[in-house]
C-alpha cells in the first residue's frame, strides 16, 4: 500500500483476514473517519470481530479530544494497543 489510496473495495477483496489486518494497520484515519461503517460491513460480512473491534477504535481515536501536547488521550492510547493485539492475536490463529 505504497502509491495508492486504501479503498474498501480493496479491503473486500482481500484473500485472508490477515491480509484485511494489514490493510486496517495500514489505513490513514482519514479512510477510517469517512468510510467506517462500509469497513464495518466488510469485517462483519468476513466475520472478524477483532477486526470490528479495531476499526471502532480507531475511530475513536480519530475523533478523540487531543492533550495539551497534541496526544491522544492514554485510555485512548492503551486501547489502540489493546485492539491492536487483538486482532493481530485473531488474524495470526484464524489461519484463513
Amino acid at each position: 500500500m505504497t502509491a495508492f489510496l486504501p479503498t474498501v473495495e480493496h479491503l473486500a477483496s482481500l484473500p485472508s483476514v490477515s491480509a484485511k489486518a494489514d490493510w486496517l494497520f495500514r489505513c490513514p484515519d482519514g479512510i477510517y473517519a469517512r468510510s467506517h461503517s462500509e469497513i464495518a460491513d466488510v469485517l462483519i460480512t468476513c466475520g472478524f470481530p477483532a477486526g470490528i473491534a479495531y476499526a471502532d477504535v480507531r475511530l475513536m481515536a480519530v475523533s478523540a479530544v487531543r492533550t495539551f501536547e497534541g496526544r491522544l488521550p492514554i485510555e485512548t492510547e492503551v486501547a489502540l494497543v489493546i485492539a491492536a493485539l487483538d486482532m493481530r492475536v485473531a488474524a495470526a490463529t484464524r489461519g484463513d
